[in-house]
């Protein structure tokens, strides 16, 4: 059973199984009073009044009841029924099989785009940026040979296939998004309490490649439409950087590189999601990056504000003798796998602030 735990600072740990879980209350890292959670439960309840003493004398989490995924309510499992996934009680039965019906169904069962905005809308997400960074920092460091692993490995896959003469450009389609798709796979199970293996980090080539490499061309695209018409107008530009016009045609040309690079570094943020959209909810393409320009957009300048903080410490890890950067790559996937987790997450709204 994997349980959710809220530290001191009230940032959200987990999931942990009941072993791990009794071996933190010994160690001391959680108390009695630890605020406890996991699928069942109506809400975060102090760890005591869920554990009980085991043979061994320690305390252990007791079989809790079950929470009904239309009312809230918990019931004995007897009571409860599983429809599309979902633990239902006989109340809400006949609501939920209308639901079901008309396709009203959970994050977890519905791939169509538009249902899962209107359930991103309705539930909403929030976080702190601190609290974001430390939960991902957390599970790198707590799984940290396997993560760097991975990750080094990924990215020594993008910089080769790169590299390779003439084929260089068409890895660009076919092996990066799917690295990229295959690298938040890989944390994002590790998020949801699944074991994570290497093979995980190639789900990419196994599900949505080709989605994954239209979503790559549609980024060429647009990045090539930003880029030609600024060539042409830096060409026309270049003639009035001499003589008395040189300050007027310098300021045009910077001004020029400017906008274009804040629009490219836009579209980016706003289809960060896209890559594990397409691999975790089998969207299309362009669904796929409306549901992340969407959602991003709902809370865009934390959004930035946490990618700014994430990209100044990769930054300055990157100058620590480049020894720093191992460790960020890792942590900065982690965290965007994390804020994609508490928005399309079927437990997303459980996280504690």
């Amino acid at each position: 059973m994997s349980w959710y735990y809220a530290t001191k600072d009230k940032t959200q740990m987990g999931p942990v199984d009941d072993a791990i879980l009794a071996g933190l209350l010994r160690s001391g890292e959680i108390s009695a009073e630890t605020l406890v959670w996991k699928q069942g439960l109506a809400g975060w309840v102090p760890y005591a009044t869920v554990a009980a003493p085991s043979a061994s004398g320690t305390a252990a989490p007791m079989a809790a009841t079950m929470r009904c995924a239309e009312c809230g309510q918990s019931f004995p499992p007897d009571q409860m029924i599983t429809l599309a996934g979902r633990s239902i009680c006989g109340t809400c039965k006949p609501v939920a099989v209308q639901k079901f019906q008309e396709g009203v169904v959970g994050f977890g069962q519905t791939s169509d785009p538009e249902e899962l905005w209107r359930m991103v809308k309705q539930r909403g997400y929030n976080f702190t940026i601190g609290s974001m960074i430390s939960r991902s920092w957390k599970l790198v460091v707590a799984n940290f040979w396997p993560c760097v692993g991975v990750t080094l490995l990924s990215y020594l896959i993008l910089a080769g296939s790169g590299q390779i003469p003439l084929l260089g450009i068409v890895a660009m389609f076919l092996v990066q998004p799917q690295i990229i798709a295959g690298l938040y796979w890989y944390f994002l199970k590790q998020f949801r309490g699944e074991s994570a293996t290497l093979n995980d980090a190639f789900e990419g080539f196994r599900r949505g490649f080709g989605q994954q490499a239209i979503y790559m061309l549609i980024v060429f695209g647009i990045i090539m439409v930003c880029i030609v018409p600024l060539g042409i107008i830096a060409a026309l530009v270049v003639p009035l950087m001499k003589g008395d016009s040189s300050q007027l045609g310098v300021a045009v040309l910077v001004g020029l590189v400017a906008v274009m690079g804040l629009a490219i570094s836009y579209v980016t943020l706003c289809w960060i999601f896209t890559p594990i959209l397409i691999l975790d909810k089998g969207l299309k393409a362009s669904a796929a990056m409306k549901l992340s320009r969407r959602a991003i957009n709902l809370h865009f300048w934390k959004v930035l504000g946490l990618f700014l903080i994430m990209g100044l410490l990769c930054l300055a890890s990157l100058l620590a003798l480049f020894v720093g950067i191992v460790v960020m790559l890792p942590v900065a996937f982690a965290m965007i796998t994390r804020l994609y987790e508490d928005i399309f997450g079927e437990e997303g709204s459980r996280v504690a602030t």
